[in-house]
């Protein structure tokens, strides 16, 4: 029993020294390099472009008109609907005109019997010259004759200016559009007793010409004195001025600098600039917050990447750039405006150099990449421009 329990002791030993000696003679897995990582790269695109500003600004009407009632009265009726565009003389209201036409009445009928007392008076003085002569009227009569005879005259003149001003009203009672434009809401509608007069009178509605349309924007100290010098140079062209909405893509409304404030405002080192431009079919309202690029006609050469390749570190800009042994290369950059959906770069690039443009996150600065070369990307509407008209930052 004792030699069974001895065995079965020693065999327990010989099992787990085989298998150690077993698990000592497994041989280690061996892993596989990772391959780097696959980047598409490309060099930087070099155009001569103008120098050029972005600016935000907003819009403001030329002038706003208020149409406000001129005489007392109903509305008898409204010619248009809220927000309608109307030429200047088109029909806004109708004061009910039937009180005017009567006034113009009384005062036709009033200026016929003025003038028939003149007649009157012109014919009695006309004998009173006659008999004063023959002393068959005393002085005191001519002179009462020649006194009434310019009365009568007066009179008339009196009666004229009351028809005059009858008419007027009467005129007053058809409200036209002063000038054209884009209307508000009626604020007074048929039915109700409008007020006339210089102090009450009653607002109806208000009319804002939109075309043109006025843009305005603030420009730095800086680029004021460099608009101002060239603007003083007789044969320097004009800058050209371009505004997007915000709906919009590219800068497809061209205008003019009208208008330059005559100070900067001290708090902040700006000062206020407007440009003008044509709206025939009345897509820019006023209030409308737009972006304005004014260009200068000046050339100069500028690098431009599509805008994914630039990141963002911080507050800073960068490109990764692959050099000739695939290793990438950090490059801080500072960067300009979009140009036909290419972002200029004015400093940390060269001509020559390879940037990412795909594949950004997985290049690290220092490590390698499976580069693979194309062209420049353009976006479809820059495609066929192959020079540009467009301008970097300045």
């Amino acid at each position: 029993m004792r030699w069974f329990m001895v065995d079965r002791a020693a065999s327990k030993w010989v099992i787990l020294a085989i298998v150690l000696a077993s698990g000592c003679e497994r041989k280690p897995v061996q892993l596989e390099p990772t391959p780097p990582p696959t980047v598409t790269i490309s060099q930087p695109l070099e155009r001569e472009v103008s120098n050029e500003n972005l600016f935000t600004g907003h819009t403001e009407a030329i002038r706003s008109v208020d149409v406000h009632a001129k005489v007392s009265g109903f509305i008898d009726q409204v010619g248009f609907k809220d927000g309608d565009i109307v030429k200047e003389g088109d029909l806004l209201f109708q004061i009910d005109p039937r009180p005017f036409d009567a006034d113009v009445a009384r005062d036709e009928a009033a200026l016929a019997a003025a003038k028939a007392r003149a007649k009157r008076a012109v014919a009695d003085l006309a004998r009173a010259k006659e008999l004063i002569k023959g002393k068959t009227i005393t002085q005191e009569q001519f002179d009462q004759t020649f006194a009434t005879e310019a009365e009568a005259a007066a009179a008339v003149k009196q009666a004229e200016a009351s028809l005059t001003t009858s008419k007027l009203d009467r005129e007053y009672s058809t409200i036209t559009a002063a000038v054209g434009g884009r209307l508000s809401r009626a604020i007074i509608t048929k039915g109700n007793f409008v007020f006339g007069g210089a102090s009450n009178a009653t607002l109806l509605t208000t009319i804002v010409p939109i075309d043109p349309i006025y843009a305005y924007f603030d420009v730095d100290e800086a680029i004021y004195l460099r608009v101002a010098r060239r603007a003083r140079d007789p044969d320097s062209p004009p800058p050209t001025v371009e505004m997007q909405l915000g709906n919009e893509t590219g800068y497809p409304h061209r205008g003019r600098i009208d208008f330059i404030d005559n100070k900067a405002d001290p708090d902040t080192g700006t000062i206020r600039v407007r440009a003008e431009f044509p709206n025939a079919d009345g897509v820019i309202t006023p209030g409308l917050f737009v972006k304005v690029r004014v260009r200068s006609p000046e050339k100069r050469s500028a690098l431009l990447v599509t805008d994914r390749a630039v990141g963002m570190d911080q507050n800073r800009k960068f490109v990764l750039v692959v050099g000739a042994d695939n290793k990438v290369e950090y490059r801080e950059v500072i960067t300009g405006p979009l140009i036909d959906g290419l972002r200029a770069v004015e400093k940390g690039l060269k001509p020559d150099d390879w940037v990412i443009i795909n594949g950004l996150q997985r290049a690290r600065p220092g490590a390698p990449v499976e580069p693979t070369k194309v062209a420049m990307p353009l976006p479809p509407d820059a495609e066929e421009k192959p020079t540009m008209e467009t301008a970097s930052a300045d």
